[in-house]
């Protein structure tokens, strides 16, 4: 998890619930997480409380960084409190996960293990913050698009992810982190997607060059991130200027600790954040 973030305002009324965006354009129709969160509620909860939202976009839109995922558990962690639904950390990832894989684990935060679909989420102890510097083009690449091109290149040719591959890279991810050091992980869609859109391989390029440690896409892209020491992301960001690239954002990794201390700080209380209710 990083702290790149959405701001979501919810104000209970007596009028239909109803979405306003600022920043770059989303869906604000039946579409849009946040209202189907609600809905979801509504039909598998009981909840009858009306919503004024005002969501302000800074997440990269379908930049591959969960942002209508972590809008979605978000929704759910407040409507379920303020409708007072009653419903334990579990049963909202189990309703988050028909929204999407992704969204139970912004439940969590911090660190995790996401098995079958990714839905199901063990918490994993958090190393050392790092920070990243993240590039984002002008366009999107949809998750649905991205693993279709896996699944004709790429995919053909890798093993099945096992639970005993999962705890090798588990055990190497502790073993680094505990140094400092970033994992050399991979992102197995990356390859058919810098494929099919090179300018992301310029991105990458530019990063490496900058003299970042790591550069993967982020999830199922556009966006692009890198980590490194402050010199190689603030160079990183000056070679990406010059290359006349706007989406460029600077953020830090969080823990689950930390998740949960801004969450609750902005009025959720511990009862929706224990993750063994």
């Amino acid at each position: 998890m990083v702290d790149l973030h959405d701001d979501l305002t919810f104000e209970p009324t007596q009028s239909a619930t109803s979405l306003r965006i600022k920043g770059r354009g989303l869906p604000k129709g039946d579409d849009n997480l946040v209202l189907k969160a609600i809905s979801l509620l509504r039909r598998e909860a009981g909840l009858s409380q009306e919503f004024s939202i005002c969501l302000e976009k800074r997440i990269p839109v379908s930049g591959g960084m969960g942002g209508g995922s972590s809008n979605a558990a978000v929704t759910l962690l407040v409507a379920n409190e303020l409708g007072k639904c009653g419903l334990s950390v579990k049963e909202l990832g189990q309703l988050g996960a028909q929204l999407g894989a992704d969204v139970p684990f912004f439940l969590y935060g911090g660190t995790a293990l996401g098995t079958g679909r990714g839905d199901t989420i063990l918490p994993l102890p958090c190393g050392p913050v790092f920070d990243l510097i993240v590039a984002t083009p002008a366009f999107g690449v949809s998750a649905a698009e991205a693993y279709r091109l896996f699944s004709q290149g790429a995919g053909q040719r890798l093993p099945r992810l096992t639970t005993r591959h999962a705890n090798t890279t588990i055990r190497r991810f502790r073993e680094l982190t505990a140094g400092r050091e970033w994992p050399e992980f991979r992102n197995d869609l990356e390859e058919p997607v810098l494929l099919q859109y090179p300018v992301l391989h310029e991105l990458r390029e530019c990063m490496l060059k900058a003299g970042c440690k790591t550069v993967l896409l982020s999830g199922s892209g556009s966006s692009i991130f890198g980590t490194g020491d402050s010199s190689a992301l603030r160079n990183a960001r000056l070679l990406l200027q010059q290359a006349g690239m706007e989406g460029v954002l600077e953020c830090r990794t969080l823990s689950t600790e930390s998740y949960r201390e801004r969450l609750i700080r902005n009025g959720l209380g511990l009862g929706s954040l224990n993750p063994k209710a």
